[in-house]
């Protein structure tokens, strides 16, 4: 399975699981990376890029960035150098830019000193949306209740995806088809754990569109750009 990029946390929380470990860039040639980039827009006008770079696809080898070495996103004219972030020996890098419009396009360049620069991994942002349905705060019973969704701006050609997620019921994540602006979780659907009582429920609505990755990166890789909106809902028995 081709290999998504990976949040920071979650990263982290596979890190807790099978070791991870960081390596100086010097000491990897271009054409052995995998590249992970993301640029993702929260609805407040900003757009965030981050970039990991790893030793091989599926890897938890991380690039240590040394040397000359830089990443650098643009959006426009305009053009930053990524900073360093890391948890433990997992490592990435972030920027963020005002702007969060459709088809805005992000490009990010991995710049070296001593081996091949990697310049042309590109990608637009799919058009932005708002959840109509439900609204913050609306509650819903886990066993007899349906839960209608539904977000504007619909019937673009790009991914929606749809994660309920709570610590009283098993979550869902769903992937919808043609972006049609409406989803129902059916009565029933959701399943309680251990007979938990109420508790508050994350909804997640991601519009998701593919970019390109420099063909200098010998392992591949992914960069993806998503529009994100969240509520919450109460969940009861």
């Amino acid at each position: 399975m081709k290999a998504l990029f990976r949040t920071c946390m979650g990263v982290f929380a596979l890190c807790l699981t099978f070791a991870c470990a960081s390596v100086e860039s010097t000491d990897v040639r271009t054409s052995g990376i995998y590249a992970g980039f993301e640029a993702k827009a929260g609805g407040d006008g900003s757009t965030t890029l981050s970039a990991n770079l790893t030793v091989g696809e599926n890897s938890n080898t991380y690039l240590d960035l040394v040397s000359g070495d830089t990443l650098q996103a643009s959006l426009g004219e305009e053009t930053k150098i990524m900073e360093r972030n890391n948890l433990g020996s997992m490592v990435w890098y972030a920027a963020n830019f005002l702007g969060d419009n459709e088809n805005s396009e992000f490009n990010i360049s991995f710049e070296r000193d001593s081996d091949d620069n990697a310049p042309d991994s590109k990608v637009t942002l799919p058009a932005g949306f708002e959840i109509t349905v439900p609204t913050e705060g609306d509650t819903f019973s886990i066993v007899s209740d349906k839960i209608d969704i539904a977000w504007d701006n619909s019937g673009t050609d790009d991914e929606m995806h749809i994660m309920l997620s709570g610590d009283c019921f098993y979550g869902q994540n769903i992937t919808v088809d043609n972006d049609p602006g409406v989803y129902i979780i059916e009565a029933g659907i959701l399943e309680s754990i251990d007979g938990r009582q109420n508790c508050t429920g994350k909804l997640t609505l991601t519009r998701k569109r593919l970019g390109t990755i420099d063909e200098t990166y010998g392992e591949g890789g992914e960069f993806r750009a998503l529009q994100v909106r969240h509520i919450n809902i109460n969940l009861t028995p």
